[in-house]
């Protein structure tokens, strides 16, 4: 496993971002910018990270303000708008002095949202692409109504307040000994506030309405059987993209984590494959 160099990028408003960076032993190819999903951290996907590494990509991994070992309430934020800004931060910094290498953007569940978001708001200067796995653009359950009902209290009235969550391992994988085996699970957690649920839910409808102004070359990933995020919602941002450059791959029998799930080899070396053909 690759050594990644660490440290702490601060965000517009103060919050300390963490940010581990890893570079292949030659001239990198590209910069891949990785942002992960709502109650995990960047130490999940280091195993991506490795197969990008040794195909010639310098890989970039950040915790979402209020996840892993980023500073910020967990499960908390004060607007969508510092989702944004943050990658927009981290972005900035990885691409200082490296002006001829070209930036992709890998993003997984929420972290797939905030990418599409960003992408659609920012023509960002050196972007060669987008690798979205199963994005929340939908939820594919219906949320209690009595969660709904509290929710909705909770954001007129105390709003940074969180709630737990739960969601059982055994719909993000088929594969749950790997998910074990994910370094640093003590860092996942499953809190979220009225206000960063009803931020996100408009985050996901936002970026379908804008799908049409999406110019960047994108690759859409699903898993077919995914419980948690809707691949019919997949779907329609593909249907709907601006972009002539695009490609939708839903993987038959996976489940939410595709590159966590059996059969994860197919799906990464997909990713690694399409962002190789699209860097020259």
């Amino acid at each position: 496993m690759e050594t990644f160099r660490e440290e702490f990028v601060e965000a517009n408003d103060g919050t300390q971002l963490f940010v581990r960076t890893g570079s292949p032993a030659a001239t990198e190819k590209a910069i891949v910018i990785v942002t992960h999903g709502r109650g995990e951290h960047s130490g999940r996907y280091a195993h991506v990270a490795s197969a990008l590494i040794a195909s010639g990509f310098a890989v970039v991994l950040y915790d979402l303000r209020g996840h892993g070992r980023s500073s910020g309430r967990r499960g908390d934020v004060p607007g969508y708008g510092s989702l944004l800004d943050d990658l927009g931060c981290v972005t900035r910094r990885a691409a200082a002095g490296k002006v001829s290498a070209p930036i992709f953007f890998f993003g997984h569940s929420l972290g797939g949202q905030i990418v599409l978001n960003y992408l659609i708001a920012n023509e960002e200067e050196g972007c060669r692409g987008a690798v979205v796995a199963s994005p929340y653009l939908r939820l594919a359950f219906r949320p209690e109504r009595w969660r709904v009902a509290l929710a909705s209290i909770l954001r007129k009235t105390l709003p940074a307040i969180t709630l737990r969550t739960f969601l059982a391992a055994s719909r993000l994988s088929r594969d749950e000994a790997h998910l074990g085996s994910l370094p640093d699970l003590d860092l996942i957690h499953h809190r979220i506030s009225s206000r960063m649920f009803a931020a996100i839910e408009e985050g996901a409808a936002a970026a379908l309405r804008d799908a049409c102004r999406m110019t960047t070359p994108l690759l859409l990933i699903h898993g077919a059987e995914d419980s948690v995020t809707s691949a019919e919602a997949t779907r329609e941002f593909f249907a709907a993209t601006g972009t002539d450059d695009k490609t939708l791959q839903i993987f038959p029998g996976m489940l939410h984590e595709t590159h966590n799930d059996l059969g994860r080899e197919q799906v990464i070396e997909t990713i690694v494959h399409w962002i190789g053909a699209h860097c020259s």
